[in-house]
């Protein structure tokens, strides 16, 4: 999506974010309460909000587009996804440090950032302090802050997953000491056993002139057949993931390597998924069927994470909801461009969808547990 126009009007109006005040406060709490009573109705302010955004932007209205955005993340704090967009918005006015901030705080949130985005504000905002001499205390004791935040959470994290590990690691001792104990006795008895009954053997009297049983009848009885043993084979990989063919031993085990991370990701990413893998020269290609874009992007990300992987090809990937369409059953912070990412791979594609569901009424908003229909690309 293309924000960087000539359009600059909208933006130069507001040069600065709005500074936190008791009086803004308020209104958060004003925006939180309209937002749960909404929600309590089963509408989705947020999603209408950051519909009417994408396309202010995509029309080069960016001061509305940002002032909805901002209204959403009133709303939202932790939409990691308004703070792209919102990012965006702030590269078309070349704003590259409120930009670079946004994008902080969707990283913060949890929210991927496009690398390349990324890269292109910093390299924008060093220019700027390169050409100034000078770099704002306040916006790195912003980003300084904000990293500090992110770093004592990971340390609360860590001590909470090292208490759980202490606590795990002190139960299994109390059971092994108690199996200890059991074994330990159920030993010695049987050691008891076994001395008695070989003092017992070594004293009794053979019976006198005791009648010898009678000798029983051997018959011979036709040979059992020989049991045949099933060849062993490797196992089956778990559904939607199936090895390919490679050309070298390093190949193989590349391909193994990668199917091993495509095996790891959850089991409700791999349904309705059918891929196979090919290694050629650190090169693997991805072949088959999956279920929609979402699904797509976790099975080339888990290949591209993989050490020794150059590229991932998946152009022989079939997804099933552009050829064949799909069902989708609203759930919280649904949006018709994210539907529209996810089924069709392309955030514009949204129309489709409103055209295809009339319910919709034509227009952006979405009610909970609302069926749509997902039509197939023409």
């Amino acid at each position: 999506m293309n924000l960087e126009g000539d359009v600059r009007q909208d933006l130069e109006s507001d040069v600065h974010e709005p500074v936190s005040s008791p009086s803004l406060t308020a209104e958060g709490e004003a925006l939180q309460a309209v937002r749960n009573a909404a929600l309590t109705a089963g509408i989705d302010i947020s999603t209408s909000l950051y519909n009417e955004a994408w396309e202010r932007a995509h029309a080069g209205h960016f001061g509305a587009a940002r002032d909805r955005l901002h209204v959403l993340l009133g709303l939202c704090p932790h939409d990691g996804e308004a703070r792209v967009l919102l990012a965006r918005v702030y590269v078309a006015g070349q704003r590259w440090r409120d930009a670079l901030a946004q994008l902080d705080e969707a990283a913060a949130c949890g929210h991927r950032v496009d690398e390349a985005l990324r890269h292109k504000v910093v390299s924008h905002v060093q220019a700027e302090a390169s050409s100034t001499g000078t770099t704002s205390a306040d916006d790195m004791a912003g980003r300084d802050t904000t990293e500090l935040r992110n770093a004592s959470a990971k340390v609360r994290e860590l001590r909470s997953d090292l208490a759980k590990e202490k606590s795990h690691s002190q139960r299994l001792t109390r059971e092994l000491m108690t199996w200890m104990t059991a074994t330990g006795g159920v030993t010695v008895v049987a050691i008891l056993f076994i001395i008695i009954a070989i003092s017992t053997s070594g004293t009794a009297a053979p019976e006198a002139d005791a009648p010898m049983a009678p000798t029983p009848e051997i018959v011979e009885s036709a040979p059992t057949p020989a049991a045949t043993t099933a060849p062993t084979t490797a196992p089956t990989p778990p559904e939607g993931v199936v090895g390919g063919p490679a050309a070298t031993d390093s190949d193989a085990v590349l391909r193994d390597a990668v199917g091993l991370a495509l095996q790891a990701i959850p089991t409700d990413g791999l349904i309705g998924s059918s891929v196979s893998v090919i290694s050629r020269n650190s090169v693997v290609e991805l072949t088959g069927t999956v279920a929609d874009y979402r699904q797509l992007a976790a099975f080339r990300d888990a290949a591209a994470a993989v050490e020794g992987v150059d590229r991932v090809v998946t152009e022989r990937i079939a997804v099933t909801s552009a050829t064949k369409g799909a069902t989708h059953i609203v759930v919280k912070h649904d949006q018709l461009s994210k539907l529209a990412k996810r089924y069709y791979g392309d955030h514009t594609a949204y129309k489709r969808i409103i055209d295809a569901n009339p319910s919709l009424g034509g227009k952006t908003g979405l009610q909970l547990g609302q069926s749509l229909t997902i039509p197939p690309l023409p």
